[in-house]
Order: structure tokens, then sequence, then C-alpha cells
């Protein structure tokens, strides 16, 4: 399996993405010896399409959102990151406010070159190569990327684990277009950015909508997103608005013990206080 994965990578290399050394680059990023690659048509995603980026560390403390808006003269990048009071065994000093919220513009054709990368990662197919062993690490992250246009929405990958060879196909995807986007915006000089009432919307609905893929309004998060829907829970506290509530309010309905179950109530006294 694994030569016939190499030998199709060398056939496609040489052939199909010849004329554009661009999928190469993203391509040479799904290299690996647990996970056969092959590749299928490469969409063309419209100029105009809002991207999502959602990532963070689970033993880091952290998690950020950033949301790629087309607007005149340029792309608007909002940047929400999360940090953790505690971070491993170390306690952070207090922080009224652990997140900031910075905002920086784009120009239109680096953030074309970023969806023509998606559009790489899209086309990918991942299977994973049946060994007799597998390989686990003890770095846990959260990926996610999600486009849409109009009422599509192309790419939706969410996943949240421990990296290894096992899990590979299935976070392979999304880790590579949250590595792509974090390249596309690394020389971008971020501001100091005040929400508007259209930003607080947007971060309820994407809280909302990421809870129901991540069961957090049952307040029993999927394996491995616990984390992810804590540090969630906090930062909508912090960045959305009323529409967070009825989500928030189910959450903090379960289990006291449960981690979810104080966040909610602490963002519910935020945004109605």
């Amino acid at each position: 399996m694994r030569a016939l994965c190499v030998g199709l990578a060398a056939w496609l290399a040489s052939s199909a993405f010849a004329a554009d050394p661009a999928p190469d680059r993203v391509r040479d990023r799904f290299q690996s010896e647990s996970t056969c690659v092959t590749w299928g048509d490469v969409p063309t995603f419209d100029a105009t399409a809002e991207l999502e980026i959602g990532d963070g560390g689970g033993h880091g403390g952290s998690l950020g959102w950033l949301r790629f808006r087309p607007a005149k003269g340029g792309v608007e990048v909002l940047s929400i990151q999360y940090r953790s009071r505690i971070i491993g065994r170390g306690e952070l000093p207090a922080d009224p406010v652990p997140v900031a919220v910075k905002i920086a513009r784009l120009p239109n054709e680096a953030y074309a070159g970023l969806l023509k990368d998606l559009a790489v990662v899209s086309s990918a197919k991942l299977e994973r190569i049946r060994r007799n062993s597998a390989l686990m690490t003890t770095g846990d992250f959260w990926s996610q990327v999600r486009l849409t246009a109009g009422k599509e929405t192309p790419i939706d990958l969410d996943w949240a684990g421990y990296q290894g060879s096992r899990g590979e196909p299935d976070y392979l995807k999304p880790k590579t277009a949250v590595g792509l986007a974090g390249e596309a915006v690394a020389k971008s000089e971020f501001k100091e950015y005040t929400l508007t009432a259209a930003d607080r919307a947007w971060a309820s609905a994407k809280f909302t909508r990421d809870g129901e893929k991540h069961t957090i309004s049952a307040a029993q998060p999927t394996a491995f997103y616990w984390w992810v829907n804590e540090r969630s829970i906090a930062t909508v506290g912090f960045v959305g608005d009323a529409a967070a509530l009825p989500t928030l309010r189910e959450i903090a309905k379960g289990d006291p013990k449960n981690r979810c179950v104080p966040a909610a109530a602490e963002a519910i006294a935020r945004l109605t206080k």
C-alpha cells in the first residue's frame, strides 16, 4: 500500500500539478508513513467566500477563532484568542479579560492564494495504512476550518484529540488548513479592536453551531472536545451576545462537577450584567 501511495504521488507531481508549484507546496505537507494520500479534482472557491478557523492546544491552555471576511479594499481578519488562567501545573496571574480581540486586513491577492491552497487540501483523500502498531503522542489539539459561500459550505472540518498515526487521516486536512491560514496572516499587523454588534452576533452563532457539533448543549462533550467546549464557553462570555444564552443556560443545568457548568454560569453572568 505504501509503495502504491508513493508511486501515485510521484506521478501526480509530474503530471496534474506540474504546471503550478502551489499545489506541490501544499501537497508536500501530506507526506506520511501512516496515511495513504490520493488526490481528486481541485475545486475553485469563490473569492467572496468567508473562512472560519478554530485552533487550540489542550495542554497549552489556548483557543483561538479567526474569521476572514472579504470587504471593500481587502479581507478583514478578526482574531479572538483565549488563554486559560491555568496552564499545566502553573497558575497564571488573575486576568479579568483572558480574551484578546484584534483585527487585521489581508490583501485580496493573499486571500485568493489561501483559498487556492485550501482547495488543494480539500481535494485530498486520506486512508490509514494498517499496521500492527500505532504511534500516539501526548500532544492534544483542536483544528477547525469552515468555508462558506452563500448557502454552500464547501469545507467543514473539525477535529480534536491527540496527535497519532491512527487519527492522522481524520486530522491531517483540518490541521494543514489551520497551518496555512496562520501562515497567510503571519505578517499581518493585528490591532486592538472593539467588537461590533454584528461581530458579537457572529461569535454567538459560531458558538451555538460548534456546540451542536461538539454536543456541549447537553453538557456532555464528545470525547477530547471537553476542553474546547469549556474554553469556547468562557470565550463567548466575553465576545458573544444574548443569542448565546439559550445554549449556555442548557449547559448550566448539568452536573456541577462538569467544568463546563460553572464556566457557563460565569458566561451567563457576563452577558446579562
